[in-house]
């Protein structure tokens, strides 16, 4: 699964939602492929964070589901979102590794 970490933020992908969902229904990937008129391959991808959640994709969740699309794409957004923050926290803190230590000795010593 794709999950970027920093160390303040956490990029968990949609997916393991999804992989919850389906534990908790004891439904299999390929039962949910066959629901949503989609390929395995595609769905394992999207529960392992390596395929994106369109809105497409949300909708047909949201048709064998149950759960709205905006929720499905709102977790798409923050993973977006938070890859970004983490990439550029840990960007920041390979340049500045006080930074990483001790954010307030080098916050402290920016702010003078």
């Amino acid at each position: 699964m794709n999950i970027i970490k920093s160390r303040t933020f956490i990029a968990i992908p949609p997916g393991a939602t999804l992989r919850e969902q389906l534990r908790e229904r004891r439904m299999t990937q390929k039962e949910l492929a066959c629901r949503m008129s989609m390929s395995t391959k595609h769905i394992s991808k999207l529960i392992n964070g390596e395929a994106q959640m369109t809105p497409a994709t949300a909708l047909k969740l949201e048709s064998v589901l149950g759960i709205p699309a905006e929720f499905w794409c709102n977790l798409e957004s923050i993973y977006q979102l938070n890859i970004i923050r983490a990439t550029k926290e840990n960007q920041q803190d390979t340049i500045n590794p006080r930074m990483a230590l001790n954010p307030a000795v080098t916050s402290a010593a920016v702010s003078v």
